[in-house]
């Protein structure tokens, strides 16, 4: 959070605990600067409360919250919760374009203009699928495969050769092929330490990297994505809860590609469609998150 931030935590003390009602404009005087040039657009984004948003320390650090008024550029900032009438469904705040044909093609022309995410996929495909490393029986060469992905995709794996042995020792080729849904759950979980984990994301990428006709990705941000059309679009079907499950996943995929008319489409496009969606309009504490 900048310094001159801070201005408005001063100036909030002062009014405590008295609410109060602030334009834009009035904002930039107290922080004796500009706004970020998004605000105007994704007012959310920025005021958001709590933890994961860091400019947020700027009025909470004076036991106030922030509610943005929409189409009004002004913010409420307040001591306590947002009472139940005043709080505004996340659906009402975004306005994220209904799917179609057009709005897909739009992405993926977006994301082919991503050098950087469009070599990375093509480094994977080339390691993943035609390369001597692409069976998975050989210990070295899963851990390459495994070290490299956790490197470009920043999936946490932080004891790569324990995973690595863990897929070895699976002999998962036949299933793979045949896109078995219940090999993701079996590569994610894995105890390390004698605790057990789920690297849920890993391995869903690990298997989409060998076969990505049979196994889309799972990310938070296409997980945001179709927990949010869930919410907006009933017939879809879909809960923000049973896309851990990952059959269930995949069957979410299937009805968006349904609901919308975009059976043309593959999971890897849609993946990429939808991962755009998500890091514009479920932007993650404002920080660039690695595909």
């Amino acid at each position: 959070m900048k310094e001159n931030y801070r201005y408005l935590t001063l100036y909030l003390k002062n009014q405590s605990p008295r609410d109060c009602t602030l334009s834009y404009r009035e904002i930039e005087e107290i922080f004796q600067g500009p706004l970020p040039q998004f605000v105007l657009k994704y007012p959310y984004r920025f005021f958001m409360n709590g933890s994961k948003n860091a400019y947020a320390r700027a009025w909470e650090d004076a036991g106030y919250r922030a509610q943005v008024i929409p189409h009004e550029r002004k913010v409420r900032f307040f001591r306590g919760n947002v009472s139940p009438e005043k709080r505004i469904p996340l659906e009402n705040k975004l306005q994220i374009p209904t799917p179609s044909v057009q709005e897909v093609e739009a992405g993926l022309k977006q994301w082919a203009h991503l050098d950087n995410y469009v070599a990375q996929e093509e480094a994977l495909k080339r390691l993943f699928c035609e390369s001597e490393f692409a069976p998975n029986n050989n210990l070295q060469d899963v851990l390459i495969k495994c070290s490299v992905l956790n490197d470009f995709y920043s999936t946490n794996i932080f004891n790569i050769y324990a995973m690595a042995r863990h897929i070895a020792a699976l002999k998962i080729d036949q299933r793979l092929a045949q896109g078995d849904p219940t090999l993701v759950p079996a590569i994610a979980t894995l105890t390390i330490s004698g605790t057990e984990k789920f690297f849920y994301s890993f391995a869903t990428k690990y298997c989409s990297h060998h076969n990505p006709a049979a196994f889309p990705i799972y990310d938070s941000y296409v997980e945001d994505v179709l927990a949010y059309f869930g919410r907006v679009n009933p017939h879809l079907g879909i809960s923000k809860v049973d896309l851990k499950v990952y059959s269930k996943f995949k069957a979410a995929l299937l009805s968006f590609k349904e609901v919308y008319g975009l059976q043309t489409y593959s999971f890897k496009d849609l993946d990429h469609y939808l991962w755009l969606l998500g890091k514009k309009y479920f932007p993650k504490s404002f920080k660039s998150k690695n595909r």
